[in-house]
């Protein structure tokens, strides 16, 4: 079915875009989502994606789906807007990351990317809320804690303490996975837990 609307698609059948952006534009704003706190943000994107793909429907003769394409534009939105926004090298790490598991990951995998994610996620939500804070802005914003001091208006002593004892909490728990997954975990533990900046 797909195949067929990429043909149409090519000869330039709006119908056919249409039809595949009723079937992506949920899921890529559900994916912009994961990594944006903004949804005027992550709406921006699914437009920009949807209009790039019809701008190279020339280039899809021989493809069976645009998904590939269709991820692959959204996720360098996703670093540029980071990129422009904090600056964060960090965060562009961490996609590539997550993204290059993602797809390597197999049904015999000890730990499934989408688990481990979870469990990741799970971690950083448990934190107590001061810490939860911190932790998110320094590592995925890579805010130096004066910034982080600012804006939640707490002391830069607070923010370290809290920085600290979250990074510990972090380790504590992820560090007894690496027996099932040595690279991503470690790939993880270097992106947000190597390198405090205080």
């Amino acid at each position: 079915m797909e195949q067929d609307l990429i043909k149409h698609l090519n000869a330039g059948d709006r119908h056919a875009f249409d039809r595949l952006y009723g079937l992506y534009a949920g899921r890529i704003m559900s994916f912009c989502m994961k990594y944006l706190n903004s949804a005027e943000d992550a709406e921006d994107i699914v437009q920009d994606v949807f209009i790039a793909l019809w701008n190279n429907r020339n280039k899809l003769k021989n493809t069976t789906s645009v998904k590939p394409f269709l991820y692959t534009a959204a996720r360098n939105r996703i670093i540029n807007i980071y990129r422009a926004k904090v600056n964060s090298p960090l965060y562009e790490d961490y996609v590539a990351i997550r993204d290059e598991h993602a797809q390597e990951a197999s049904g015999s995998s000890a730990i499934e990317y989408k688990e481990f994610e979870h469990i990741v996620m799970d971690c950083i939500n448990s934190l107590p809320k001061t810490q939860m804070a911190v932790v998110t802005l320094s590592r995925l914003y890579n805010m130096p804690v004066d910034e982080i001091a600012r804006r939640l208006q707490l002391r830069p002593q607070t923010v370290k303490n809290a920085l600290s004892s979250g990074l510990k909490t972090l380790r504590q728990r992820l560090l007894p996975l690496l027996k099932y997954d040595s690279v991503i975990i470690f790939a993880f533990l270097k992106v947000f837990i190597d390198n405090i900046r205080v």
